[in-house]
């Protein structure tokens, strides 16, 4: 076990130095890079981009409004870290530590490490740990509450439930898709064989409504609505965006397609382990659910960043299982994804999106 501490410090270590040249935000920055930034400029006193320049790159009839419609947990940590790359990279090592815990709990060490690198060499997590995004924050708390679920039932302990109700919450105080944390949760317990009782489930329910109710009763009190303020571009303005127009027309197997494009390696995740239920239901829980969401907005790769962690531990599975000769095809493929990764990170600053780093014709077959 010490020895494995060691091995994933310097697996961080080696991530940190192929982020390293993206740390400074003196570089170009992508267009929700920008929005991100300019929101932890004006906190705590507002939290809008009215009147700000950004507002030159994005579309005004979705983000000139009186609050930003995403929740102000991630915005608030940048600016707590000191506007810098701190929380994306922060984000992402948490994460692998937390892959690697999971693998621990639900693998033979061989899996668990394993699914460890499956996450560190994908060029998904690589790009979102290194750009000012908030979708590595949120994969954190969401891995952070089903780990947390699995540490309270391990032993006889319902104030150790508190723990994962409060990681639900911080998930969803990020972005509200967080709360799909949920049925991962779930299924945890149902498998545990502890039985579900009032007292349990309000030491999980009542943190996440404690800290996501202020924001919802905010949203309410500046739209006069407990939905979510339209986020989608109007038609009429996708000419001045054509990303997001190329976004908004890609088909619905988009983000399994796009996964096994830049990280072959994953092929080995969907061929997955069907007797890890909770993985399971995690990893196509979310893609369902985000692919759902997508067809009615854009379909951006870097959204399946929350079921990675699902994915790589149903990878892990798979791969502690393969004959040797398959290793190596393995290890290839796990090269060629931190390729993809370190490539998009440097030489595509300016990219939202990873597909276009293999060829620039591939878009256009999404």
């Amino acid at each position: 076990m010490r020895r494995d501490w060691l091995w994933l410090l310097l697996l961080v270590a080696v991530l940190t130095a192929a982020k390293a040249p993206l740390w400074s935000l003196d570089r170009p920055l992508e267009a929700d890079e920008i929005v991100y930034l300019t929101l932890s400029e004006r906190l705590p006193h507002r939290y809008d981009l009215q009147g700000a320049k950004v507002l030159q790159y994005v579309s005004p009839e979705v983000y000139d409004r009186p609050l930003f419609f995403h929740p102000p947990l991630f915005s608030a940590l940048v600016k707590l870290g000191g506007e810098n790359m701190l929380v994306p990279w922060a984000a992402n090592a948490a994460t692998l530590w937390l892959v690697w815990w999971l693998g621990t709990r639900w693998l033979d060490r061989r899996g668990a490490w394993f699914a460890t690198l499956l996450y560190a060499a994908c060029p998904v997590a690589f790009l979102c740990g290194c750009r000012l995004w908030m979708d590595g924050l949120l994969t954190m708390w969401m891995t952070a509450a089903v780990a947390g679920t699995v540490w309270a039932l391990e032993k006889d302990d319902d104030r150790r439930l508190i723990v994962p109700g409060f990681l639900l919450g911080l998930a969803s105080l990020t972005k509200l898709p967080g709360l799909l944390a949920a049925l991962p949760m779930a299924v945890v317990w149902l498998t545990s064989g502890r039985p579900i009782r009032t007292r349990q489930l309000a030491a999980v329910v009542v943190p996440v409504v404690l800290l996501l109710g202020p924001w919802l009763l905010t949203l309410y009190r500046v739209y006069h609505s407990l939905g979510l303020a339209e986020s989608r571009i109007p038609d009429a303005e996708l000419p001045r965006f054509p990303f997001m127009g190329l976004a908004r027309s890609r088909p619905f197997w988009f983000y399994v397609a796009g996964l096994l494009l830049v990280a072959p390696a994953h092929f080995y995740s969907f061929w997955g382990d069907t007797r890890m239920k909770t993985a399971t239901a995690w990893a196509w829980g979310v893609i369902v659910a985000l692919t759902w969401f997508s067809l009615s907005n854009t379909f951006q790769l870097r959204y399946i960043l929350p079921a990675l962690p699902a994915l790589c531990l149903l990878g892990g599975s798979r791969l502690s299982r393969l004959p040797s000769p398959a290793f190596g095809m393995a290890a290839v493929f796990m090269v060629y994804a931190m390729a993809c990764g370190v490539y998009a990170g440097l030489l595509h600053r300016d990219l939202g999106d990873l597909v276009p780093v293999v060829h620039p014709t591939i878009p256009g077959l999404f």
